[in-house]
């Protein structure tokens, strides 16, 4: 209660100050001032009898402000811009998407053309003489690969695709019957899609989001290998895109509730394993340096590579 007071007491005292100030400096009513001239009018009768009084405060009446002829003045920041002023940024970018998308379907597209060329500048070989596997050196890899990307968009449906057409420059000589069953080596052309899927937002529920087809999922986040981020099997083929996912054809549904959870539901019909890169022989021609516990799967892996 005491700190209350004090407080209270340093914002009277506050208050007082400036008027005492203003009161000092002010000049006395029956006095001209030294830059007035002596022949001014005297204040009326009553300022005389407010100003006899010792006790009443001083006070300076402040000149009425004049204004140019044909100028007045204004009330708000309203009556100075006018009732059709410029709307605010974020408003005119509303109504910009609005014009927009209010005559029909958006559309955008864009693409990048790739290429690529891997050396290898010595042989690799794991394993005994009798399971030896072996990678030559020399040119390991050549693809150009043109990219392209679609967007369309139609109120709450939107579809997207993602296509990556492949010319593979050099295939190399096919080594084996088995060979000759591996598209990549009989032909040097390939398509695939990265995403080409179909999906609607607040699909007759509020906050239902609904996607069919080839698509990406991804859960959590880590560097490089995510334990949580099972959903599609990854791509190792290519050194250069190393952790990159293999999109799969799968529908995904997401419920939003309030603002905070999401519920999520995915459906995967067909399963697609991992993708390996050429030198993935290598990891089985030496059973015996695999970490594994079990002889029998160890032995297992040595009769089926």
């Amino acid at each position: 209660m005491t700190r209350r007071l004090q407080w209270l007491g340093l914002v009277v005292l506050s208050l007082a100050l400036p008027g005492a100030a203003r009161a000092q400096q002010a000049p006395p009513a029956d006095e001209p001032a030294a830059s007035e001239p002596t022949d001014a009018p005297q204040p009326a009768a009553a300022d005389d009898a407010a100003t006899d009084d010792p006790a009443a405060p001083a006070t300076v009446e402040a000149p009425a402000s004049e204004l140019p002829a044909g100028l007045e003045p204004f009330g708000s920041l309203d009556d100075l811009l006018g009732a059709d002023a410029a709307p605010a940024p974020s408003e005119r970018v509303l109504e910009e998407l609005e014009a927009a998308t209010a005559g029909g379907p958006t559309l955008r597209w864009n693409g990048h053309l790739r290429t690529e060329t891997h050396y290898r500048l010595q042989d690799l070989s794991v394993g005994e003489f009798y399971n030896r596997a072996e990678l030559p050196a020399g040119f390991a890899r050549n693809e150009n690969t043109l990219n392209l990307q679609l967007r369309a968009e139609s109120g709450r449906w939107r579809g997207v695709a993602e296509v990556e057409l492949d010319w593979l420059g050099i295939t190399g000589t096919p080594s084996g019957l088995a060979e000759l069953g591996r598209p990549e080596v009989v032909s040097p052309y390939r398509a695939q899609a990265h995403a080409l899927y179909l999906e609607a937002s607040n699909l007759l529920l509020e906050g239902l989001y609904l996607r069919l087809g080839q698509q990406t999922i991804t859960w959590g986040v880590a560097d490089q290998f995510n334990p949580t981020n099972t959903i599609n099997p990854p791509d190792l083929e290519n050194i250069l895109f190393f952790g990159r996912q293999v999109a799969n054809v799968m529908a995904r549904v997401d419920y939003s509730i309030w603002d905070l959870w999401t519920v999520s539901g995915v459906l995967v019909p067909v399963f697609k394993p991992a993708l390996l890169p050429a030198s993935a022989p290598l990891a089985l021609a030496s059973a015996e340096r695999l970490p594994i516990l079990e002889e029998r799967l160890r032995w297992r892996l040595v009769s089926e590579r």
